[in-house]
This record gives C-alpha cells, structure tokens and sequence, in this order.
C-alpha cells in the first residue's frame, strides 16, 4: 500500500512539472538557493521536464534542500517541489547516491536504531521536570529527543532540557499532557532524506 502511494505521489509530481512556467520564484523563496547558487529548484524541475534524471540523482544538489516548502507556497503552478525532491532522493538511494551526512551520520543512525524494539527509558526528564499524565486529551510528543540527548551530550547541551521546559511551561497554564513510554520516532527525516 504505502509503494503505491509513493508511486503515485511521484507519477502526480511528474505531471506537475510539466505546468512550470519558470518564473524563478522558487529560486527567490529558497534559503539555500540565496546562500548555494548552484541550487535551483527550478534547474532541477527544468531537467527532469527534459528527462535527464541522469544528471539529478548524483547531484549533490538534491541534498541540499531543507523541505521548508518555502517553494510550494510561492509556485503559481502549485508543484509540490519538496515531494517532488524527495521522491529523487529516494531514487538516488536506491541508484547508490547518498548523501553526506552531518554529525558523521550519528542523526540518521539514531532513526535507524527507533524503528528497532529497543526498550528505552522514554519518560525520566519528565518526572524530574513536571506533571504529566498516562491517559488525555493533550499528548506531548518528544519525538527524536531522548536520543539526540546522547547524541550531543559530548557537547553539553541536553535537548531533554528543553523538552521538560516545554512539559513546564504547559503545567503553568493548567495542562497535564500525556507523555508516554511507547512512543517511537516518526520517522520524518528518514522520509525526507529517501530512505
């Protein structure tokens, strides 16, 4: 189920290219465009339009974009752009281009490792830091946090920290969020860099 939907999200980003009129205005919305001049959604819309996937997938280029959708809210022609870039990174994945990963990959090592059956300690920094629930209507999802706790710990900065300033903040204004043992990582930036 899930290929097929993929497929069909890149068969419908595939026809959507077609209606780029190349006004540049997703050059003029990308943060990274303005600081990496060889970066250009545009440019990449322009050679898939051309059939030159060859020259996209081991582009370093397809990397670069941070899924801001800043792209998507300025293109008259409504092209889903950061679908459209995902669905090449996959591509390129499964053609044997990675990416460069930052931090010596340890982030998309941490991804890997939520989606195994490794028991973790979900819920300590919230004892220490507030009040919270088992059962509601308010869930605080803390995501990718406990990890990156580890991960950066070397560098003295705790994103639990953080996370239990945030469970402070909502008990100061009368809520009590679930927080649960159970959760997972949702797995996002391991979907937006194609894997």
């Amino acid at each position: 189920m899930r290929n097929e939907l993929e497929l069909s999200r890149a068969s419908l980003t595939k026809e959507q290219i077609a209606f780029c009129v190349e006004c540049s205005h997703c050059i003029g919305a990308c943060p990274i465009s303005l600081e990496n001049t060889l970066f250009s959604p545009k440019l990449i819309i322009r050679q898939a339009s051309l059939g030159l996937d060859e020259m996209i997938t081991p582009s370093r280029e397809i990397w670069s974009c941070l899924g801001c959708a800043q792209c998507n809210t300025r293109c008259p022609a409504q092209i889903d752009i950061v679908e459209f870039i995902r669905s090449y990174r996959q591509k390129a994945r499964q053609e044997g281009y990675l990416p460069s990963e930052s931090h010596h990959g340890i982030l998309q090592s941490l991804a890997r490792l939520q989606t195994l059956s490794i028991r973790q300690q979900r819920i300590d920094w919230a004892e220490k830091a507030g009040k919270f629930r088992e059962t509601g209507e308010v869930f605080y999802f803390v995501g990718c946090l406990p990890y990156f706790d580890i991960a950066f710990h070397y560098l003295n900065l705790s994103p639990l920290d953080r996370a239990g300033s945030a469970l402070h903040l909502l008990n100061r204004n009368g809520l009590e969020p679930v927080v649960s043992r159970d959760e997972r990582c949702c797995g996002h930036y391991a979907w937006c860099s194609g894997d």
